[in-house]
Order: structure tokens, then C-alpha cells, then sequence
């Protein structure tokens, strides 16, 4: 069976979304800087499927 993580914005306090988003973003394989003009009310969503 393979492990799924999930991570959605709207589950967070508005508030605290874009940080979340910000710090899941910066652990992938391919860290980056974000910026965004609605980082008050951010909505993301990641699925992320290990294959091993």
C-alpha cells in the first residue's frame, strides 16, 4: 500500500495558510521562494504519493 500525505490550506486558520504553504514548499525536492498578493486568504493544495 502506498503512504499518501496531504496538505490543505483551507483546513488551517486563514492566517496561518501561506506560512504552511511556504514551509511545505521549502521541503520539496526543488525548494523555492513564494510570494503571493492573497497570502491573508491562501489556498493550496498537495498530495504527495511515496513509491518507495
Amino acid at each position: 500500500m502506498l503512504h499518501e500525505s496531504v496538505l490543505r490550506t483551507v483546513d488551517l486558520p486563514a492566517g496561518d495558510r501561506f506560512d504552511a504553504w511556504t514551509e511545505r514548499m521549502g521541503r520539496t525536492h526543488a525548494p523555492m521562494q513564494l510570494a503571493s498578493d492573497r497570502a491573508a486568504d491562501y489556498r493550496g493544495e498537495q498530495r504527495l504519493i511515496c513509491l518507495g
